[in-house]
């Protein structure tokens, strides 16, 4: 190994220029002294020459003059953000950010500052270098820095800002890209006033603005009017918290404008500037804010000049009509222009006329609130009464039958769907019941309730006779509401045989009592014309004196000619009978006369 390798260049140039200022006698020649001998096996013996003293001291540490490149922030090293290029009072552009060790507790101190335009290729020339001389920091913020004189750049738009800093222990760093500003002319409302009433209300909304824009270039300082500018007027109070656009108006020669508005609600105007296109480099975003004016609203009440609850043929319009009126001072006065709703959707409100008006169309069946919108000097307020439209709709009878039990009555028992299903009338539906005997002449029988006590909240259920039996054609028919529509259910014929039970009478109307009575006669059917009916299951009946309730007594069989005889012991007096009870579903029951029997 070369021992000059290890010296560092920059000592081995210091120490070439320590030589180079030796006097020219320090290198005369002398005369060599026999070089001493050596051995592998032996070291060097240091000269005492060799081995530092306790006063030897090492040398400072060079501060570094190139600076190391960061592109994120890095632990214990400077760090600059936040760069801004704003605009003071003095209407120039004030260059700002922040410097500080990141993650450290240490301080940064920006020693260059190099705006590039943007876009610029790598090795450009900077547009502006700004030294530590030309660099300020802020005295109540600790690591904030300014440059204090306005920036003069050749052109506008934007530019990189790069950024070479030291920190307190000696790291040197550039950021090559702390951030971008924009570089533009200074627009300012010069002025902004808004003129009014003390306090908006109903009969008092109008109101204007007027202000004036001025442009300042940030090289020069100097101000002028700025005309030709589109101005965005606002309400900062507007729509539920949020501006409310009032229109746009344009900046004269002098840079001044003007509008004349109608206020809604409570209002803050506003003035806004803001550049698009080419101009957003040219020129600085501008607003300004005026004072609020506030609004008293007044008490409000709806008044119907029509019916509320009307009926409606089917494909036919509800109309509704009335008045909103407002409480000022004493006095009820017409509210024009007021918004109203009267149930959902896009077409379910509107505004009342220059009298205060309204008139409604509605061609739906149902319940309806009108109700007026808050305007900022209205109160809201709702109708004292629901409207009620009613138009017939549709509906059905599901699950209806109609059979003839083995009584010789119809036995109907059915459902009125109303609509979808779903809806009743709560116990009060009729439904009316009809016969005939032909299917072509019909005849009210009567009606029974959907929804009686016991049954579905839709479900109706009853007998009906017509004469002796239900032989022949039944419907049911229900005559409908101001909401539903009427309906009549399909025809239904039912039949039975009808049977007939002849003689029964007891042997005698006078017996003793435990005396058998004997009872005999015939079963008949009509099948088109009367004749015997074999095999006829026969029943002997009795119901006490001053009972309501029968109780059967003995049973039998008719012949094959449908003669029967039954018998029965006497307990005390009461009445008697024989009856026919089917066993299929074709006959009807009957029974014979009914007979007193005295008992001694």
């Amino acid at each position: 190994m070369r021992l000059r390798s290890t010296v560092p260049a920059a000592a081995a140039t210091a120490l070439l220029a320590t030589l180079l200022a030796v006097p020219g006698q320090a290198f005369a020649d002398t005369t060599p002294s026999p070089s001493p001998s050596t051995t592998d096996s032996a070291s060097p013996t240091p000269t005492p020459s060799d081995t530092p003293s306790p006063s030897d001291t090492p040398s400072p540490t060079a501060t570094p003059t190139t600076p190391v490149t960061v592109t994120q922030p890095t632990v214990n090293l400077p760090w600059a953000g936040n760069v801004q290029l704003g605009y003071g009072n003095t209407d120039v552009g004030i260059l700002s950010f922040w410097a500080y060790d990141w993650e450290s507790t240490g301080t940064a101190t920006p020693v260059a500052v190099r705006l590039y335009p943007a876009g610029a290729p790598a090795g450009a020339d900077p547009a502006l270098t700004l030294t530590q001389a030309d660099l300020q920091q802020d005295s109540s913020a600790q690591g904030l820095w300014y440059a204090p004189a306005n920036l003069v750049l050749p052109t506008f738009g934007k530019y990189r800002v790069a950024v070479d800093m030291r920190d307190s222990t000696g790291d040197y760093v550039t950021e090559p890209d702390a951030g971008t500003v924009t570089y533009q002319d200074l627009v300012r409302f010069a002025s902004f006033n808004a003129t009014g009433p003390a306090t908006f209300d109903f009969d008092h909304r109008a109101y204007s603005v007027a202000g004036s824009l001025t442009v300042t270039d940030p090289r020069t300082g100097q101000s002028t009017p700025f005309a030709g500018a589109s101005v965005q007027l606002a309400n900062e109070l507007g729509n539920n918290g949020y501006p409310q656009a009032l229109g746009t108006v344009t900046t004269d020669a002098n840079g001044a404008f003007s509008a004349d508005l109608t206020a809604t609600s409570a209002v803050q105007p506003s003035a806004n500037y803001t550049p698009s296109g080419a101009d957003s480099v040219t020129y600085s975003q501008a607003s300004v804010g005026g004072n609020p004016i506030y609004a008293t609203a007044e008490q409000t009440r709806i008044r119907f000049t029509s019916p509320t609850d009307v009926n409606v043929p089917v494909g036919g319009t509800a109309v509704i009509t009335g008045v909103v009126e407002r409480l000022a001072g004493s006095t009820w006065k017409p509210a024009p222009g007021t918004p109203y709703t009267w149930g959902s959707g896009p077409q379910a409100g509107g505004t009342t006329d220059a009298q205060g008006d309204f008139s409604i169309g509605i061609s739906q069946a149902g319940a309806y609130q009108l109700s007026t919108a808050n305007t900022g000097f209205l109160n809201w307020t709702s109708a004292p009464d629901m409207i009620q439209v009613h138009i017939p709709q549709p509906d059905s009878f599901t699950g209806l039958g109609i059979t003839e039990d083995q009584y010789g009555e119809a036995a109907i028992d059915g459902h009125l769907t109303l609509g979808s299903g779903g809806n009743y009338l709560g116990g009060n539906a009729k439904v009316y019941v009809q016969y005939s005997s032909d299917g072509r002449t019909w005849h009210w029988i009567g009606y029974t309730l959907a929804g009686r006590q016991g049954l579905a909240p839709d479900e109706f259920k009853c007998f009906a006779l017509w004469s002796a039996n239900a032989n022949g054609y039944w419907r049911v028919f229900f005559p409908g509401t101001a909401d539903w529509r009427p309906v009549m259910s399909r025809a239904f014929h039912v039949w039975r045989t009808p049977t007939g039970v002849g003689g029964g009478k007891p042997s005698t109307t006078w017996a003793s009592k435990g005396q058998t009575l004997s009872f005999s006669g015939t079963v008949y059917q009509d099948n088109g014309s009367w004749h015997r009916l074999p095999r006829a299951h026969v029943t002997l009946v009795f119901r006490p004196y001053g009972s309501t309730t029968w109780y059967w007594v003995s049973y039998g069989w008719a012949d094959a000619y449908g003669n029967y005889t039954l018998r029965g012991r006497t307990y005390g007096g009461g009445t008697w009978a024989v009856v026919y009870t089917t066993s299929d579903s074709s006959h009807i029951d009957s029974s014979g006369p009914s007979t007193y029997v005295h008992v001694r």
